[in-house]
């Protein structure tokens, strides 16, 4: 597969979840270093860099694809041939599609734990760490069921429900605007996350922050599953997180005549709606992330 195809299917959502766009980006990266016909390593390198901003601009509110390219353009020897920064692009592809897979089953094993017996979860969008979750919650013998939505105007959720029935989990699909019922019906809910802020806030798929403040209305506490790959150090620097806004014909392929349609593809869950962000590391208070943010 060529890079501009997989970069196109990362910007058109044919491709979901924060960690299967990662993983695409770096392959996108690689497929680029091995195209590149360059006189110079130089050359190789501005070449690289530009290839991987285009990456990186597909999905802007994607942390975990930013950090994934730099991490392996920070890797480039500062010396050598095309051929060993070729090499060395291979390799910490690799190295970074390891440490993201490994980060994921951690995830799994630590929020298995947070699944009591019997439990109703809710959650929202796609989220390929939630699911390693819920694997690993059935993999420990625990009996509970999933509720999640639909997820409009791309219907991410219909991916959730097939794979968490795939589990012979029970799971109940329903229309986003159900959400408040269907909380009151939950123990928990497990929501994963496209970013995290220097602050603790979670970018994620839009309608997330309307189920928090449901979740907290109802007392139901809200966990975030996501590796620290996630957290855009960006953001301690002042820079806001992007809000992505996604084309109206995601909407509807009519022309409405006079109507505005908007369509953003993320909002925040502020740092206080989250009972604790569930990581590679440990269960985490939002409100610890600067830690890392500033690393």
């Amino acid at each position: 597969m060529e890079a501009a195809v997989l970069v196109r299917k990362i910007k058109n959502l044919e491709i979901q979840g924060a960690k299967a766009v990662a993983l695409a980006g770096l392959d996108a990266l690689n497929l680029c270093a091995s195209e590149i016909k360059s006189n110079g390593r130089n050359g190789f390198l501005r070449t690289l860099e530009s290839k991987s901003k285009l990456i990186k601009e597909a999905r802007p509110t994607e942390p975990a694809l930013k950090n994934a390219l730099s991490f392996v353009m920070g890797r480039l020897p500062k010396a050598g041939t095309i051929e060993d920064a070729q090499k060395a692009v291979a390799l910490e592809v690799r190295n970074f599609s390891k440490n993201i897979e490994s980060s994921i089953k951690k995830i799994g094993e630590i929020g298995a734990r947070r699944i009591p017996n019997k439990a109703v979860v809710f959650t929202h969008c796609h989220s390929n760490t939630v699911m390693e979750i819920f694997r690993c919650a059935k993999k420990d013998g625990k009996k509970f069921e999933v509720i999640c939505t639909e997820t409009r105007p791309m219907n991410q959720g219909l991916l959730t429900a097939k794979q968490v029935a795939g589990m012979q989990i029970p799971v109940t699909l329903i229309v986003d605007s159900a959400a408040r019922t269907f909380v009151k019906k939950c123990d928990l809910v497990i929501i994963g996350a496209d970013a995290i802020t220097s602050t603790g806030d979670v970018v994620n798929k839009v309608g997330s922050s309307t189920i928090a403040l449901i979740a907290e209305e109802q007392k139901k506490p809200l966990y975030v599953a996501a590796g620290t790959h996630k957290i855009d150090p960006e953001t301690a620097k002042g820079f806001l997180e992007p809000i992505e806004e996604r084309p109206a014909k995601e909407i509807t392929a009519k022309k409405l005549k006079g109507v505005k349609i908007r369509n953003p593809a993320f909002d925040v869950v502020a740092a206080n709606r989250i009972s604790g962000i569930i990581t590679e590391l440990g269960m985490v208070a939002p409100q610890s992330v600067s830690r890392w943010a500033k690393n």
